[in-house]
């Protein structure tokens, strides 16, 4: 009995140290990682830098602001893109708590920088009741070889990887409720704008994009996702150009691509794939822009060319990449084609 007790004890005193032990090792971790932590876990500051002037360091990219534009560079402080607003009123960055503001940079319209975490830094474009969204204009000093990637993204490739802007998000808050407002950008001739679909404009509406930046490997890793075209092919029964429960995919339609974009079809050949069972297709062209050319192949049950196509046009502003059995791509993307319903 005696050796059972002395084992216990033995048992319990090596418990305690092992506990002991593990809460030195936890109070250890947590100073190491307070100061010497990952730097996409430490909050965004957002620093005076001179007059009108601030700095902020993201987790892998550094943010200057000045008088209507803002200067995004690596950590060792190499430029890598600048935005600018066009026809701006003469906006000043303010620091309010630990947001960067830019106070009616156009009417009624507010420009904010704040901490998104995971080392990232967001901005919103806040519209009042009133303003006018078509006002944003966003000038981009190296857009030449900006493109929209297939899930709504603004990427700028830039030296040593990528600036990313996620697709935008936007909303209202009317009341206690959030709503949310279908959002995308818009890219033209290096300037990029916000299209938005329906809102109250009686009620102040957000719009939500994060800046990141891919470096080389990262950019290296989804390269291949952003060259792609995407889309889907289903019957739209009710001709909204929107695919609803009820309206199916349609399987082994084919999907033509061809350079240029420009009829008639004498351009290269760049490829082509089918639709798969859900009516889902992806291609990645070696170039753009493309003409897309959707097909029904010989003796597919169902379809009748002279009835469903060309499709009827669709009314979704957010996808206007749809309505016709010929289709254009400036770049990367979704391009749904909905098919009409006979009568």
């Amino acid at each position: 009995m005696n050796q059972f007790y002395d084992q216990l004890n033995r048992l319990a005193g090596w418990r305690t140290v092992s506990i002991w032990s593990f809460l030195i090792l936890a109070a250890l971790s947590s100073i190491f990682s307070c100061q010497f932590g990952d730097p996409a876990e430490k909050p965004i500051v957002f620093e005076p830098s001179g007059s009108d002037h601030f700095f902020a360091e993201a987790g892998n990219y550094s943010l200057n602001y000045g008088a209507e534009a803002v200067v995004i560079a690596t950590l060792g402080e190499v430029r890598l893109s600048k935005m600018e607003l066009e026809c701006a009123s003469e906006a000043i960055p303010k620091l309010e708590g630990a947001q960067l503001f830019y106070r009616e940079v156009y009417p009624d319209i507010d420009w904010t920088f704040y901490d998104k975490g995971f080392g990232e830094a967001g901005y919103d474009f806040v519209l009042k009741p009133g303003a006018e969204p078509a006002d944003i204009k966003l000038i981009l000093d190296n857009a030449g070889n900006a493109y929209l990637s297939g899930r709504g993204e603004l990427v700028i490739p830039v030296e040593g990887g990528e600036i990313v802007h996620s697709a935008p998000i936007a909303y209202q808050e009317i009341g206690e409720k959030k709503t949310k407002v279908d959002c995308r950008f818009a890219l033209s001739e290096g300037k990029i704008g916000f299209e938005l679909g329906d809102y109250n404009a009686a009620w102040e509406v957000v719009i939500d994009p994060t800046i990141s930046f891919r470096e080389n490997a990262a950019a290296a890793a989804v390269g291949s996702m952003m060259m792609d075209i995407t889309g889907t092919v289903f019957r739209d029964y009710n001709g909204d150009g929107v695919q609803q429960g009820g309206e199916p995919g349609r399987e082994g339609i084919i999907v033509k691509a061809y350079a240029d974009g420009v009829l008639p079809t004498t351009d290269a050949f760049l490829g082509q794939t089918v639709t798969d069972a859900s009516g889902n297709y992806t291609l990645t062209p070696a170039s753009y822009p493309v003409r897309l050319e959707f097909e029904i192949p010989t003796g597919l049950c169902n379809l009748d060319p002279d009835q469903d196509f060309p499709a009827q046009a669709g009314l979704n502003p957010m996808s206007p990449s749809h309505g016709s059995a010929v289709q254009f791509a400036d770049g990367p993307g979704v391009y749904n084609y909905n098919i009409n319903y006979p009568a």
